[in-house]
């Protein structure tokens, strides 16, 4: 999911799996394209091994993307003299968010229904997925996406 919206649009996205399934398959029918699928373990290999190759193309999209974002928090700072006040403000937000959510929980708990600590708690973990984008997107990657970028250079490499 997370290249929706990376270097393409949605549709584009879907129109591209689609596309592969239907090269594959020799049909135009999406219904189709599963029973001929479902039906042939070669043809749903074949699609398989297409939409890896396909995806490593989406991923260098999502880099890109990634990269093109830090590139213009450079420049950002450069501009405002090592400030970008927008982002401070959406972590500061972020924060704010996952400790208000936090408080309500720890004090709030036994007075409020069980819906809604529900509702308050996965409100607070999207505020810590937030953080943790972040954190990721000012510190650098994790090992596994240190990992697959070494593995794209070497794809790219040939």
């Amino acid at each position: 999911m997370k290249f929706f919206g990376a270097g393409d649009s949605p549709v584009a996205v879907a129109e591209k799996i689609v596309g592969i399934a239907g090269g594959i398959t020799g049909t135009t029918d999406p219904a189709q394209m599963l029973t001929r699928m479902r039906e042939s373990a070669e043809a749903a290999q074949k699609f398989q091994l297409a939409v890896l190759a396909a995806d490593t193309d989406l991923e260098r999209a999502w880099l890109a993307d990634r990269s093109d974002a830090r590139s213009r928090d450079v420049e950002v700072r450069k501009l405002t003299g090592g400030s970008n006040t927008r982002a401070d403000m959406l972590a500061g937000g972020a924060v704010l968010g996952m400790i208000s959510c936090l408080v309500v929980l720890g004090f709030f708990r036994t007075d409020i229904p069980g819906e809604a600590v529900g509702i308050i708690s996965t409100i607070a973990g999207l505020f810590g997925a937030c953080l943790r984008d972040a954190f990721a997107f000012e510190f650098g990657s994790s090992r596994g996406s240190k990992d697959k970028d070494e593995l794209l250079a070497r794809i790219s490499r040939g």
